[in-house]
This record gives structure tokens, C-alpha cells and sequence, in this order.
């Protein structure tokens, strides 16, 4: 099973009647990851008039939420969380940043306005396409870590963490179509291993 997400961000700048939009396209992981880059983002741009949001995660794009920040109900958050679901994308997130210009758009002008400066963003970032897989956390002895980067080496799985001592830790991403292999051939050597999502 397989899925779409960002893997790197982008920034574009998208003017409407003076008013400045910028948007910001990024990878996310989870909540507190975006809500981290949200937080960021309210720092750079402390002066702007509104940071509105959209993002969607799960291996099913089964969580998605989106803000409008202040701007009129449905203006700002759902174009952007829309121009995320055109792409049919997954933990992914896109933050507009708002300028007011003077000059008033209307709800119908900012619902265009937004929903342009996301997907200018989007569209200036790389998709690529991802499987869907489980992580764990793993414990081994120091003499059994060259077991462990095999099995990593062999069956495409990703090291997102390591601490190499007497007792090394491990956090893999493994393809979730290959979990009940990984499963026996952790068993058969590591101290301890856990599934945490």
C-alpha cells in the first residue's frame, strides 16, 4: 500500500490587489510537528494579519483539519486543504500567510487568493510517492548491530534513529508488507522490540 506526500518544502508568494500571500508546502509527521512549523512560522511573520492552515495526515489521509484564522468561515482553510486533496496527499501540510494590502477582496476574492498561493506552493514542490509502513523501536546488543544493518540493507527499511552502545537502540521504518518477516527475524536475536504506530 502505497501513498503520496511533499518531500521537501516550498514557499511561493502569490499577490492579489496588494495583498501578499505566502505559502508555505512542507512534510509533516504528526500534529505537534505542524503545530511546531505553525508556531515558527507566527514568529517570522509576527506582523501578518492572518496564518491560515491546512493540513492532512495518515497512512489513509484519515485526519485532516484547516483554519481560517480570523478570515471569513471557509475562505482561507478549506482552499487550501482542498488544493492538498487534489494532489492526493498525506502527511502534508500548507501555511498561508496573509499581508492585507487595503484594499478588500470578498469572500469570493480571498476563497481565489488562497486557494492560488497554495497551489502555486504545491505545485513548486516534489510529490513522490511512499509505502505505507510500521516504525519500531528497537534494543540489541552491540555484538548483533551488524544483524540489524542488514536486515536494514536487504529489505529496504529506514533507519530514522540510532544510538550504537552496549545496548544500541534503533527506530526502523519497515514496509508493511514485509512486517511478519521482520518480525521473526527480530526475535530470533534482538534484547526487545516494539511497534509504535
Amino acid at each position: 500500500m502505497n501513498y503520496f506526500t511533499i518531500k521537501v518544502e516550498a514557499e511561493e508568494i502569490h499577490v492579489e490587489k496588494k495583498s501578499k500571500f505566502i505559502a508555505y508546502t512542507f512534510p509533516i509527521k504528526s500534529e505537534n510537528i505542524f503545530k511546531e512549523a505553525l508556531a515558527d512560522l507566527k514568529e517570522i511573520h509576527p506582523k501578518a494579519n492572518h496564518h491560515c492552515w491546512a493540513y492532512i495526515f495518515g497512512d489513509n489521509s484519515e485526519i485532516e483539519k484547516c483554519s481560517d484564522d480570523g478570515e471569513p468561515s471557509g475562505a482561507a482553510g478549506l482552499p487550501i486543504l482542498g488544493q492538498l486533496k487534489s494532489k492526493e496527499l498525506t502527511y502534508s501540510a500548507c501555511i498561508v500567510v496573509r499581508y492585507f494590502g487595503g484594499i478588500k477582496l470578498g469572500k469570493g476574492g480571498m476563497i481565489k487568493a488562497y486557494k492560488e498561493a497554495a497551489r502555486q506552493s504545491i505545485e513548486c514542490t516534489e510529490i513522490i510517492e511512499r509505502e505505507v509502513c510500521i516504525e519500531y523501536m528497537v534494543k540489541v546488543k552491540y555484538a548483533h548491530v551488524n544483524r540489524i544493518m542488514q536486515l536494514v540493507k536487504r529489505n529496504n527499511i529506514v533507519i530514522n534513529f540510532q544510538d550504537i552502545s552496549e545496548t544500541s537502540i534503533f527506530r526502523i521504518e519497515v514496509p508493511l508488507n514485509i512486517v511478519e518477516y521482520v518480525d521473526s527475524v527480530l526475535e530470533s536475536f534482538v534484547i526487545e522490540f516494539s511497534k509504535l504506530n
